[in-house]
């Protein structure tokens, strides 16, 4: 897509959001390799000893439970700095940001599960493996992008609440206004729609939703970024920054 592409996504809630799909694109380059370095290679590597989505799928989600133990069982996964989460993701699935082809990305997207497990890959893996570095944001680019593709096929249809989070994860994670406008709506959405076993997981993700929004709406950008990118705290931001709820 272009710079100045625009999506029309219908997203579940039924309302029309227009996304920019490379919303201040020249900052968002700043975090993301050239395309020949990751995404774009090609090779004539048979399907079978491509990378296999469904491992990284079952890792991240297990057997989708509508419970509250579930939730337990996958946060330190998710959202905790586990160091053997850490570590395992490290080991096992990072290395897929350099081999990733077009013909696996082509294989992955061909189920909304497969594609919902490339946009891990690229959010949601950096996270955990390159945790406190500059590398953790680098794919956020791709992910989004490949998050905007997503939603314009329709895979969202018959997706658990649990698994579109993760797709609207990607536009909270963007140092952008409108961007954070689609995360808190879509994420209030999968709030609402939710199993009653996850309501207390959405009502976090809600109030995280709003404190990122709050950031980018006081800042431009999120203040607990700062030390990782180099860039100097204003005395507004470190003061924000002694919540320790708003470092996300």
């Amino acid at each position: 897509m272009g710079k100045d592409a625009h999506l029309n996504i219908q997203v579940t809630s039924g309302i029309n959001i227009q996304v920019t799909s490379a919303i201040n694109y020249h900052q968002a380059a700043k975090f993301m390799t050239k395309p020949s370095q990751t995404t774009m290679k090609t090779d004539n590597s048979e399907k079978s000893n491509l990378p296999n989505w469904q491992h990284l799928y079952d890792y991240w989600f297990g057997e989708i439970e509508a419970t509250g133990d579930y939730i337990k069982e996958r946060l330190p996964i998710w959202f905790f700095c586990d160091k053997a989460a850490d570590e395992r993701i490290s080991r096992e699935f990072a290395p897929w940001l350099e081999e990733m082809t077009d013909s696996m990305q082509t294989e992955w997207k061909k189920t909304p599960k497969g594609f919902l497990t490339l946009i891990l890959l690229f959010d949601q893996v950096p996270r955990n493996a390159f945790r406190k570095t500059l590398t953790s944001f680098q794919f956020d680019y791709q992910a989004r992008t490949l998050a905007c593709e997503f939603l314009e096929k329709g895979f969202d249809k018959g997706m658990d609440a649990i698994e579109l989070f993760f797709v609207y994860l990607t536009f909270q994670h963007h140092e952008n206004l409108k961007s954070q406008e689609i995360s808190v709506r879509c994420i209030q959405e999968q709030a609402r729609r939710a199993s009653s076993g996850h309501a207390d997981f959405f009502e976090i993700t809600k109030d995280m939703a709003a404190r990122h929004y709050t950031a980018i709406e006081l800042f431009g950008r999120f203040p607990h970024r700062n030390s990782i990118l180099g860039r100097t705290s204003s005395s507004a931001e470190i003061e924000f920054l002694q919540n320790p709820k708003n470092h996300f």
